[in-house]
């Protein structure tokens, strides 16, 4: 599924275990205390800070809208940022989120980060070469 991850692994964002840590943490919990449900904020909290860490969202104009691209990555940054801010508000307001959007937004983060990649901006991968798109 690219970029070392299963689908349904919110414990992985970008082939790095971003809030395994919790999560392992809480299933201990979990086991020792009955019920106990994991902790699906702080777990969104780390993953906000993890694709925060590791998508590009300071680029400049210029870099971001030079060549060929496959597809807008100008566009994909504003509204990953967007959804990343929304759910900032969401947490500080209390809501808890579940699993699935959980899943949902490691999935959006993983996306643009191949449009990214393809883009060359990640740093993880050279330009395309020019003519190709």
């Amino acid at each position: 599924m690219g970029l070392g991850c299963s689908g349904h692994d919110v414990r992985c964002v970008f082939g790095f275990s971003a809030i395994s840590g919790i999560l392992i943490q809480e299933e201990a919990s979990t086991q020792r205390m009955g019920s106990r449900k994991p902790n699906t904020t702080e777990a969104m909290r780390q993953v906000i800070a993890e694709i925060r860490t590791r998508i590009p969202f300071d680029l400049p104009q210029a870099r971001l809208c030079m060549g060929n691209c496959q597809g807008c990555s100008m566009k994909l940054l504003q509204f990953l940022d967007g959804e990343l801010e929304a759910w900032e508000r969401r947490l500080d307001g209390g809501e808890r989120p579940g699993f699935e959007e959980l899943s949902d937004l490691v999935r959006t983060a993983r996306k643009v980060h191949r449009v990214l990649e393809r883009n060359g901006l990640t740093g993880d991968q050279a330009p395309p070469p020019a003519g190709r798109s």
